[in-house]
């Protein structure tokens, strides 16, 4: 069964800063990643998997930064997941509503975890940005 990470907070918390500092993390830590999909959804929003090998294990990780509301877009992006049978993925999703129905439809395939993102109340959130990677790549073994 893979697992499913899901950065769960209101609008405009870093959702997808931190998500978008994942990806960038994962690819500087394995030279050998490759990515596999890409799009780009909005100026600041993408879908992206990525494969990378670790100790000769590939793994096929998803990433969707897409997680407000209406949540269709999410929606899309965890079906590309599934059929490209990632073993990780990670997403944003707003506190209730649809985008967690949708993750919530994912259970049968994934464990899923929810990891609350409030706003920073420093001036810098890039140190708390970096703690929450850190930890999502800790629960991951990546």
């Amino acid at each position: 069964m893979g697992k499913l990470f899901a950065l769960r907070g209101i609008s405009n918390v870093g959702k997808t800063s931190v998500l978008r500092l994942l990806i960038n993390t994962i690819i500087n830590k394995y030279p050998n990643a490759n990515l596999v999909y890409y799009s780009r959804k909005t100026n600041k929003d993408i879908c992206v998997t990525i494969d990378i090998s670790i100790n000769d294990v590939k793994i096929k990780i998803g990433v969707s930064t897409e997680g407000d509301s209406p949540g269709i877009a999410l929606k899309g992006n965890l079906k590309i997941f599934i059929d490209l049978s990632c073993d990780i993925i990670f997403c944003a999703c707003k506190t209730s509503g649809y985008t967690n129905q949708y993750i919530n439809e994912c259970s049968n395939k994934y464990t899923i975890e929810y990891i609350s993102k409030a706003k920073s109340t420093l001036p810098d959130n890039s140190a708390s940005d970096m703690n929450i990677v850190k930890s999502l790549m800790a629960k991951t073994g990546i």
